[in-house]
């Protein structure tokens, strides 16, 4: 394509493939077996070793001068500048990605807010982390808008068709299930596992294991432990350190 591989000096950089306009166009000294395929694909990547770009402007305005990262999809990565060993697969995937490293955001919109020194994130469905740019890391997002709106340097684990996506600022949660956790806000240490396990559940510190496990309640207590289909499904209010046991 014109001005593919522009900037390559002669005899360096072995073993690149560019294919589209502008692809790899600002690869210059030695940086090899780089693949570069859409229109800008890494077009202002500068010293990349080992990395794969497929797809319009992936990785297209950002100097990217790591290592091993893979970008697919539209605009994937968009912006990245340094970062070691990400894979960013998706339309608008880590668009704003700019220093991290080993981060993999798969889905339509995942990560796309991701900046600075974001590192060691998991973000897989759409629009799973999609609101974080605190420089979080060491997050897991797995499911259609996991975690969406987090937004503060902390450390969630969420799995499943939107858990904890209301989380703001919330802190050190493990959510499990489909809505598990989905109403927890800026509520920390919890652990909600199970189909609609504390899925209007607030506080701190609660835990339920279980289908409906504090599902469904309007408790905003702490230290409860609710264990077996729809266990502490009717709590309410503050209520605090109570135990429940089977269904």
């Amino acid at each position: 394509g014109h001005e593919a591989l522009h900037d390559l000096d002669a005899g360096s950089g072995d073993g690149n493939v560019a294919i589209g306009h502008q692809a790899s166009k600002a690869l210059t000294v030695a940086n090899p077996r780089n693949v570069a395929i859409g229109y800008q694909a890494g077009t202002a990547a500068v010293t990349p070793n080992q990395c794969v770009y497929l797809g319009y402007s992936a990785v297209g305005s950002g100097a990217a001068t790591g290592d091993g990262t893979v970008a697919i999809g539209y605009r994937a990565g968009n912006a990245l500048t340094s970062g070691i060993g990400n894979v960013f697969i998706g339309e608008d995937a880590a668009y704003t990605a700019t220093t991290g490293d080993y981060n993999v955001c798969i889905g339509f919109h995942a990560g796309d807010s991701l900046v600075g020194d974001s590192h060691y994130n998991i973000a897989m469905g759409k629009d799973a982390l999609g609101t974080e740019a605190s420089g979080a890391g060491s997050c897991i997002a797995i499911g259609y808008e996991a975690l969406k709106t987090q937004n503060q340097n902390v450390i969630n684990t969420a799995i499943g068709f939107q858990a904890g996506t209301s989380i703001s600022t919330g802190n050190r949660n493990t959510l499990l299930g489909s809505t598990a956790g989905s109403a927890l806000a800026d509520d920390s240490d919890n652990t909600f596992i199970g189909y609609q396990s504390g899925n209007t559940t607030l506080g701190q510190k609660n835990t339920g294991v279980g289908s409906y496990a504090m599902g469904g309640s309007d408790c905003s207590g702490e230290s409860n432990v609710a264990v077996g289909y729809n266990a502490l499904g009717s709590a309410t209010a503050s209520e605090s350190d109570n135990i429940a046991i089977g269904d």
